[in-house]
C-alpha cells in the first residue's frame, strides 16, 4: 500500500512539474496605433497592453517585413558602379581602353580574348593626364555600367593596353598604372552591395605575344601595364577581371527587431520613424517560451506615411 501511495505521489509531482513549464498566456497582448496616418520623418506611436516575455517588431519596410521572415527577398540590380584611380605615363605614349564583355569564355589566352565581344566604355570615365611617376594619381569617377549587363550572362571588365610602335629615336616611358578599384551594385530595394575591390577583382594578364617579357604585373595594390624595355614594335596586353554575375541578388530573409526581453520591464509604448512615403504593415510578435511549449501572438497594423 505504501509503495502504491508513493508511486501516486511521484506521478502527481511529475504532472505538477509539467504544469509549471507551461508557457504564460499572451492572448491579452494588443496594439493600438496613436494614428494610422503620419508624415514621413515623424514618429509612429504604438500603445501596447499585456506583458509578453518577448516582443519583436517588423516595420514593414524593406529588410524588416514580416511577410519575408521565412522567404528570401530577391533583389535586382539598378546600378552597376565602377571606379578606379589611374596614373598615366609621363607623355601620351600608350593607349588604354576600359572594356566590358558578357560573352568572354573565361579562358585567359589571347585567342579567346580576341574572339569575345568587348565594348569600349572608356569615354564614360575620367582618365589621368600624363605625369611623371608618383606625381598624379587621378580618380576615374564613379560610373554606372548597368546598361551593359545582359540577363543570364556573367560579365568581365578589362583594361586593354597598346603601346604604339617606336621605329626610331628614344623610347618614352610607357608604364601605366591603376589601383583602388571599387565595383558595387545599387539594387531596386535600395541596398548597396560591394562586389569587389582591387584585390578581389582578381586581375589576370594576357599578352598578345607570349614570347615577349614585359614589366606588367598584378602587385598587391597596383596593376601595372608596361611594354617590354627596348621593344620598338607595337605591343598589346590586357588586364582582365574575374567573372561577375548579378542578375538577381538573394538578400536573405528579413529579421525582426527585438524590443523587449524577459528581463525587461513591461513595455506600454513603442515608436518608430518611417522616412519614406508609402503604406506599411507594422507587425508585433509577442511570445512566451519554455522548454516544453511556446505561445505566440501576432498583431498587425497598417500605417500610411504621407509627405511632410
Amino acid at each position: 500500500m505504501k509503495i502504491r501511495l508513493i508511486g501516486m505521489l511521484f506521478c502527481l509531482a511529475i504532472l505538477n512539474s509539467c504544469e509549471k513549464e507551461e508557457a504564460a498566456d499572451v492572448s491579452t497582448f494588443s496594439v493600438q496605433p496613436a494614428s494610422l496616418t503620419i508624415k514621413a520623418g515623424d514618429e509612429a506611436k504604438f500603445l501596447l497592453t499585456g506583458d509578453p516575455g518577448q516582443l519583436s517588431f517588423y516595420s514593414g519596410e524593406v529588410g524588416n517585413a514580416y511577410d519575408f521572415k521565412d522567404v528570401s527577398r530577391i533583389d535586382e540590380v539598378k546600378d552597376l558602379i565602377f571606379a578606379f584611380d589611374a596614373h598615366n605615363t609621363p607623355t601620351e605614349a600608350v593607349q588604354v581602353q576600359l572594356m566590358f564583355s558578357t560573352d568572354f569564355n573565361g579562358v585567359y589566352k589571347y585567342e579567346n580574348v580576341s574572339a569575345a565581344t568587348w565594348h569600349d566604355v572608356s569615354a564614360r570615365f575620367h582618365w589621368a593626364t600624363p605625369a611623371p611617376w608618383q606625381t598624379s594619381w587621378q580618380s576615374s569617377g564613379a560610373v554606372n555600367l548597368a546598361d551593359m549587363l545582359e540577363n543570364g550572362h556573367p560579365f568581365y571588365i578589362a583594361y586593354r593596353y597598346i603601346a604604339p610602335p617606336v621605329p626610331e629615336g628614344s623610347i618614352p616611358g610607357r608604364n601605366w598604372r591603376t589601383r583602388s578599384h571599387a565595383l558595387r551594385v545599387n539594387t531596386e530595394y535600395g541596398h548597396t552591395v560591394d562586389l569587389a575591390s582591387y584585390r578581389t577583382m582578381d586581375w589576370k594578364l594576357v599578352k598578345k605575344d607570349t614570347l615577349l617579357t614585359s614589366s606588367s604585373t598584378v602587385a598587391s595594390t597596383i596593376l601595372l601595364l608596361a611594354a617590354p624595355s627596348g621593344h620598338r614594335l607595337e605591343y598589346e596586353e590586357w588586364g582582365i577581371s574575374k567573372s561577375f554575375q548579378v542578375d538577381e541578388i538573394d538578400m536573405g530573409v528579413d529579421r525582426s527587431v527585438p524590443i523587449k526581453g524577459y528581463a525587461d520591464m513591461p513595455l506600454h509604448e513603442f515608436t518608430h520613424v518611417y522616412t519614406e512615403v508609402g503604406t506599411y504593415t507594422a507587425t508585433f510578435v509577442a511570445s512566451n517560451k519554455t522548454a516544453y511549449n511556446d505561445k505566440e501572438m501576432v498583431k498587425q497594423v497598417e500605417i500610411t506615411v504621407v509627405e511632410p
